[in-house]
């Protein structure tokens, strides 16, 4: 999204973090801007969906690799 033409953004981030067992990745979502507020709480729930599908699709893709 275009932070200055629409008030707010929204992003995503994927952070790895090597462990014993492989690797942890924790996924995030962060809204920031004038809108934020207020995009925030509407689109919680699509949000979600979308960053569990993420989720999903890197644990098939990463487990098929090994």
């Amino acid at each position: 999204m275009g932070g200055e033409e629409s008030g707010s953004d929204v992003v995503g981030t994927h952070t790895l973090v090597p462990t014993d067992q492989g690797v942890r990745v924790t996924l995030g979502v962060s809204f920031r801007g004038a809108l934020a507020g207020v995009i925030g709480p509407f689109t919680s729930r699509m949000t979600g969906r979308y960053v569990r599908m993420e989720a999903e699709g890197l644990e098939r893709r990463s487990e098929s690799a090994v």
